[in-house]
């Protein structure tokens, strides 16, 4: 009998490789980042409504896998949000995104926090 389905091989029914979900929380948007920030994935930040915010955060405690590509797109982000007058923060940082950001010199660009709430506490003081 043939499957009626996808197989676990077809790239289709993976679904999204990176989630992004947005809160407000002021003027400040903080960006929860969820899955593998890869080729498939680096476009997440498109369609972002961050034209309107003060700062951005960006919650990596659920981003599990981030390549280069991932890392350009952060960067774009950044200069994007920059080029507004917007600083952003990044918080929460698992292991493997630690170690990337810290191999490439990408540490020393963003803020880093420990949590989301220090970083909007830092934004706070700013």
């Amino acid at each position: 009998m043939a499957p009626t389905g996808p197989s676990p091989t077809d790239a289709s029914s993976l679904g999204p490789r990176a989630i992004l979900t947005t809160a407000r929380n002021g003027q400040v948007l903080v960006m929860r980042l969820a899955g593998e920030l890869d080729m498939e994935g680096a476009g997440v930040f498109e369609e972002a409504p961050t034209e309107n915010a003060s700062a951005l955060v960006l919650d990596l405690s659920r981003l599990d896998f981030c390549d280069s590509t991932g890392l350009n797109a952060l960067l774009r982000l950044r200069l994007d949000a920059q080029g507004r007058g917007v600083p952003v923060h990044l918080a929460a940082l698992t292991d493997r995104v630690a170690r990337l950001l810290e191999i490439t010199g990408a540490d020393r660009i963003f803020p880093v926090h420990p949590s989301v709430e220090n970083a909007l506490a830092a934004l706070e003081r700013d």
